[in-house]
């Protein structure tokens, strides 16, 4: 029987969304992956407008937190039932 435990990281940070699959008994990375937003960093004006941005602000497009329905093959997940803890 396999007794290996892993747990994954999502980031969506300011420049790109990031994940990573580690082995919880030894630290190893045994995957990562980094998506940068399509549209960038916006912080000087709002796209197609003259609105500034304030200073100091970082915004992104909503648009590149979308998947479409096309592209996503499959998402799974194989849980242990759930245990109340006392």
């Amino acid at each position: 029987m396999n007794d290996r435990k892993y747990t994954i990281g999502v980031d969506y940070g300011t420049e790109s969304g990031r994940a990573i699959l580690v082995d919880v008994r030894t630290g190893e990375e045994l995957a990562v992956h980094v998506t940068p937003y399509p549209h960038g960093v916006i912080d000087e004006a709002l796209p197609g407008s003259k609105v500034l941005i304030p200073h100091d602000w970082a915004l992104q497009h909503p648009g590149d937190y979308l998947a479409k329905p096309e592209e996503v093959i499959g998402i799974g997940a194989d849980l242990p039932p759930a245990r109340c803890f006392r």
